[in-house]
């Protein structure tokens, strides 16, 4: 099974990509903190970024309704892409394939925190 749980908040806008008009993908990058605790009993804080890419209604949704800062809640597959670099070297990069993705508050005022994107298959509960 490959699914993947997020709760974190957006780091800039999110950078849509349209064709003739329509919204082919929404793309954005989520911060997610934890917080391990060190040798010496401290407590560090730990943030991951990640890569979120959404597709059809879900990226028309993200588009309109997340800003830089919006805390979200995205469910999604984790998606794998190998390429080579200027020098050669294979990278491989990895990102969200966001099935759904839900607002949790959102920072400008004007916006639905309630809404909530998801995919036709999250819809009809696949």
């Amino acid at each position: 099974m490959n699914k993947v749980i997020l709760h974190g908040h957006l780091g800039a806008d999110p950078e849509v990509r349209e064709n003739e008009g329509i919204i082919s993908v929404c793309t954005f990058r989520v911060a997610t903190n934890e917080y391990v605790k060190t040798d010496d009993g401290a407590f560090k804080e730990l943030t991951e970024w990640h890569r979120i890419a959404a597709f059809g209604k879900v990226a028309e949704k993200c588009a309109k309704f997340l800003k830089k800062g919006d805390q979200v809640l995205v469910e999604g597959k984790i998606r794998s892409s190998k390429w080579k670099d200027k020098t050669g070297k294979e990278v491989t990069t990895f990102q969200i394939a966001a099935d759904a993705v839900q607002f949790i508050s959102n920072k400008s005022e004007g916006r639905a925190p309630e809404e909530v994107a998801s995919s036709p298959a999250m819809e009809a509960g696949i």
